[in-house]
């Protein structure tokens, strides 16, 4: 659940770098005093905000506003965005850590999956698809490689 206090980066202790995106680099994590581990997305201003005229930099704007709503709805199977705040320099999101890492890497490192592994997965995506029916939503990249993610394999 998203706790409304005011943090900054000194209220965690930042591990290694556990991945990287256009804009962003992701981090685990743990908020001082609680042993649970967290991933950070760090995403820069500097990158997020640069000038371009072609409306470049609004759309990466409302694309982590998007993302950052999404977090908020506490969605079961998926992943869940506990705190957010920002400082001069850049925005910090911190969400659930899902060791495995994107659903979308595990079919690419490891090939196709058992039917078994394949039920398991479907049925999880069928549930959050569900739960965002009932709230209102409609989800319309359902592949898209950063939409999904899993704990174990």
């Amino acid at each position: 659940m998203l706790k409304f206090e005011s943090l900054s980066i000194r209220d965690f202790d930042i591990g290694p770098k556990i991945g990287a995106g256009g804009f962003s680099d992701v981090y685990l994590c743990w908020k001082k005093g609680n042993p649970k581990t967290l991933a950070m997305k760090v995403v820069k201003k500097k990158k997020l905000f640069k000038p371009v005229d072609d409306g470049q930099s609004k759309r990466r704007e409302n694309q982590i506003l998007r993302e950052k709503k999404m977090l908020e709805l506490q969605i079961p199977h998926a992943l869940n965005l506990h705190y957010a705040f920002q400082d001069y320099n850049a925005l910090y999101l911190v969400m659930d850590y899902c060791p495995g890492g994107p659903l979308f890497d595990l079919i690419q490192e490891h090939g196709p999956m058992s039917e078994e592994d394949s039920k398991f997965y479907i049925s999880q995506i069928i549930a959050v698809v569900n739960y965002l029916h009932k709230l209102g939503y409609l989800h319309r990249q359902f592949f898209n490689r950063h939409g999904w993610a899993y704990e174990n394999v």
